[in-house]
């Protein structure tokens, strides 16, 4: 087992890597964390197990270290990992939501879009954050449904970026594409077997029927 293999080599660094991801997908992120930071003393520049102690400081709520962390990384990663920028990007966005600083979290975004454009993983978080901020400053429905619009006519678009811009078309007045959007999310949902997702969406489906925008109050 792992934990047999640490025992007989805490040097490992490979082990320590192992166990860490194991943990995380097991949502035991201080144990997580802990074998993550073993990892990287033994060898800095794993950038799996980077991002992995970004991502279990955040899920911690140590809002504050997990941006520093991110900000380390950003500033070592050499250019033949630059494929790793936006992932972290996105999750020094998250601290820095965490900590209160929508103004940060949204030009941090705005760099991920520039780093990453394929997948449109970055476009959706900052749509998100510019659909459903609670903050009234910091929300722009019209470039979120931008952001999105186009990718999302595929008819293979993942529910997540159907949620987000059923969201932009509920900040802008937009009922009936945001009702026909949530619901083709919903229906994708059942399509793949259900999902914990599938009550927040019904939710939200139910707040654009009562013609009510969304607004995440959620932690990140």
């Amino acid at each position: 087992s792992l934990q047999k293999a640490l025992e007989l080599d805490r040097e490992d660094s490979l082990s320590h890597f192992y166990l860490a991801s194991v943990l995380a997908r097991l949502e035991e992120w201080e144990s997580a964390r802990a074998e993550f930071v073993e990892t990287l003393k033994i060898d800095p520049e794993n950038w799996n197990a980077q991002q992995g102690l970004c991502e279990s400081l955040l899920r911690l709520k140590r809002f504050e270290e997990s941006a520093q962390e991110c900000d380390d990384a950003l500033s070592r990663l050499p250019k033949e990992e630059e494929s790793r920028r936006a992932l972290l990007l996105i999750t020094l966005a998250d601290a820095q939501r965490g900590k209160g600083d929508w103004s940060s979290a949204i030009v941090t975004l705005r760099r991920a879009v520039d780093v990453e454009q394929e997948t449109k993983m970055a476009a959706n978080h900052l749509a998100w954050l510019l659909a459903t901020s609670p903050i009234d400053e910091w929300r722009n429905g019209e470039e979120a449904v931008q952001l999105l619009e186009e990718f999302a006519a595929h008819p293979e678009t993942p529910p997540v970026y159907l949620d987000t811009l059923a969201a932009a078309y509920a900040e802008t007045g937009k009922w009936e594409k945001a009702v026909s959007t949530i619901q083709r999310a919903i229906d994708r949902l059942r399509q793949e077997g259900g999902s914990a997702l599938l009550g927040d969406f019904e939710k939200r489906l139910a707040n654009y029927q009562r013609q009510e925008p969304y607004r995440d109050q959620t932690p990140p």
